[in-house]
């Protein structure tokens, strides 16, 4: 479960890391905070790796991992990428010899 809990899709298994970091920049007399989740599915065979940074967020889990959430649930509906069948060629080193 852990802090990326929001980012879970039922029967879609996603691997994260959320993260949170104060930085020296204020906001109305308070630090700013940078935070993220840093993501990869379907976890048993990757397909995608998602990337959300949020500035000024709470959490990575709570303000990244929703929009990592939104991400999964599009792609996971794409279709599978088809194989692009080309036509085979011969390889040879030697000068003389025409590529097939």
């Amino acid at each position: 479960a852990g802090s990326g809990a929001p980012c879970r899709i039922p029967g879609y298994l996603v691997a994260g890391k959320t993260g949170t970091a104060e930085t020296e920049r204020r906001l109305d007399g308070r630090k700013i905070k940078e935070t993220w989740f840093v993501s990869y599915a379907p976890h048993d065979h990757p397909r995608y790796a998602v990337v959300v940074l949020v500035d000024d967020g709470i959490s990575g889990g709570t303000s990244c991992a929703p929009l990592a959430r939104k991400m999964y649930q599009t792609l996971k509906e794409l279709p599978e990428p088809q194989p692009i069948v080309t036509r085979r060629q011969k390889w040879s080193f030697d000068p003389h010899e025409r590529a097939l």
